[in-house]
């Protein structure tokens, strides 16, 4: 999974597991990120993540961090909410996000690939996701790979005093 990515426009991107030293660095990642887009959970003045609660997520959920040196410049995470269960060990539900200065380079994709490849290692046959209903760059990218469109959930978000949707998005990889 480590490796070079080449962005569209030749910058260079250290791709590898998300690890216990980067606690910091995702930190700092999630705060420009909530300051940079309403398309995630992340907002400006979130609290940090604690430091014991980074490291146990990361023993119950997969991810991939890109590197622009030390910066992080975008993610792509899974939770596997039931390893165990007979009846929905097959699925999980996952999220990918970038900086603004890292859209429509390429990194989108490469994400998703890295999860589908994992999402096979791992005999998960659905992935699941919410994405905000004005994302039209983002769902381009999961409808033009296979996720489609299975629901809407109304007024889920409410941010800058305006009501936004979020459709909720599936994808069978069998």
């Amino acid at each position: 999974m480590a490796g070079k990515f080449t962005l569209k426009d030749g910058r260079q991107l250290i791709l590898r597991p998300t690890e216990k030293k980067d606690y910091e660095a995702v930190q700092d990642y999630f705060e420009q990120l909530g300051r940079e887009t309403i398309f995630t959970y992340q907002y400006p003045g979130r609290p940090r993540q604690t430091r014991e609660h980074f490291e146990k997520s990361l023993g119950t959920s997969w991810g991939i961090i890109a590197l622009d040196g030390e910066k992080v410049a975008g993610l792509v995470a899974t939770r596997w909410p039931h390893p165990n269960h007979p009846w929905m060990k097959h699925e999980c539900e996952f999220c990918v996000h970038m900086l603004k200065d890292y859209y429509r380079q390429g990194l989108g994709q490469k994400f998703l690939n890295l999860m589908f490849d994992w999402a096979k290692e791992n005999k998960i046959s659905r992935i699941e996701g919410t994405v905000n209903a004005e994302n039209k760059a983002g769902i381009g990218l999961y409808i033009k790979n296979g996720f489609i469109l299975e629901g809407t959930r109304r007024r889920a978000t409410f941010i800058n005093n305006k009501w936004y949707d979020e459709y909720y998005i599936g994808r069978i990889t069998e």
